[in-house]
């Protein structure tokens, strides 16, 4: 009997432990879903807005005394789904020479940010950017873009953040002249968020640009790369301030098909510590991880298990027989029909019935 009771009172504690757990996770629980998502007083937020009103009438007195002040507002750092927390910044929409213009000044350092209307950042970035990438004289810029990241708290700010820099969008500070001089300078500058979609030319070797010589760029000019895609005919590169993708794309034959196929790629990403640590990499053989068989009118393709994931493309020159036929793909969980599209260069890519070139993965049956 003692020892029944004893093995009671365990299993007591136990439930009791148990339940004191439950307990404090659903308070937490709770505690996280109403806890306030504004980390700011409205008395603050009226003595912000009140300052940075009074500093951008007397900056407009002073540089630009025909302006018309509309309105201000608190510049408000918030997460999509999280909280929200009061900047030292404020944002005034204005009537300059009959154009509306919005001025954001900080109202602990009187820092005063005009909205670049002219694109003249923009305009500048290509030119800045093919000399830190050594890009070539002929890259074809797709979209390139920069906005301004200020600080977040200056010295003598009682605000604090969660994050070091704010993003104030495509802004420049008032004094700035000339764009391209002014990106030259990161010691006498702030700091630029980039967005870059390029095509540097087929001849340039997009793996040259490594995540570390990257990240050194970064640190030595005060830029963020929110966005960094370059692409060729054989490469791509993808890479943001904690992540690097590449790729490359080679030509070959398996069976009686042109296969375009990615034969290497390299993932990486900045840890908490800012060291690079590697995600993922490949280097496929077309001759040892893919082979294409005829099976009666159909061909059976197999991918060795390294190659699984890897994307390819099949091909087929004019005149071949591959022509006179149309195929479905046929896998476990995958069924495509296809067809042929003609190229520019005179071949013919098994696309699909929108004529889509179809990204093959993996083992799988082509029936005609």
């Amino acid at each position: 009997m003692p020892k029944k009771r004893t093995i009671l009172t365990c299993l007591c504690v136990v439930v009791l432990v148990m339940l004191v757990v439950l307990g404090l996770i659903v308070a937490l629980a709770l505690y996280l879903a109403f806890m306030p998502q504004q980390r700011y007083t409205d008395d603050d937020a009226n003595a912000t807005l009140a300052a940075g009103t009074e500093r951008i009438e007397t900056w407009l007195a002073e540089q630009e005394s025909e302006a018309t002040l509309i309105e201000t507002e608190n510049v408000i750092f918030s997460y999509p789904s999280g909280p929200s927390y009061l900047t030292d910044y404020v944002n005034g929409s204005v009537v300059l020479d009959g154009v509306g213009r919005s001025v954001v000044i900080n109202t602990v350092d009187g820092a005063v940010y005009l909205d670049d209307i002219a694109r003249s950042l923009d305009a500048a970035l290509p030119a800045y950017l093919a000399q830190l990438l050594a890009l070539p004289r002929y890259t074809e810029f797709v979209t390139v873009s920069g906005s301004l990241l200020v600080p977040f708290a200056v010295e003598g700010s009682t605000h604090e953040g969660p994050r070091d820099v704010l993003d104030l969008g495509p802004m420049l500070p008032v004094d700035v002249v000339d764009a391209g001089s002014w990106l030259q300078d990161p010691s006498r500058r702030c700091k630029v968020s980039i967005d870059l979609y390029a095509h540097p030319g087929d001849d340039f070797d997009l793996s040259a640009l490594t995540f570390s010589q990257l990240n050194d760029i970064r640190e030595r000019e005060g830029l963020a790369f929110n966005s960094l895609y370059l692409t060729n005919e054989a490469q791509s590169l993808d890479a943001m301030h904690d992540h690097y993708f590449y790729e490359h794309y080679a030509e070959g034959q398996a069976g009686p098909f042109v296969v375009w196929y990615r034969d290497e790629y390299l993932e990486q990403e900045l840890d908490r510590s800012g060291a690079i640590t590697e995600v993922g990499s490949a280097h496929i053989d077309l001759g040892r991880d893919l082979t294409i068989g005829a099976s009666g009118q159909d061909w059976v393709l197999r991918t060795s298990d390294e190659a699984g994931s890897f994307p390819f493309f099949l091909y087929a020159p004019s005149g071949s027989e591959l022509l006179d036929r149309t195929y479905r793909w046929v896998q476990e969980t995958t069924e495509e029909d296809l067809m042929w599209k003609a190229r520019e260069d005179g071949t013919f890519c098994l696309s699909t019935t929108e004529g889509i070139p179809f990204r093959f993965y993996g083992s799988g049956v082509l029936s005609s």
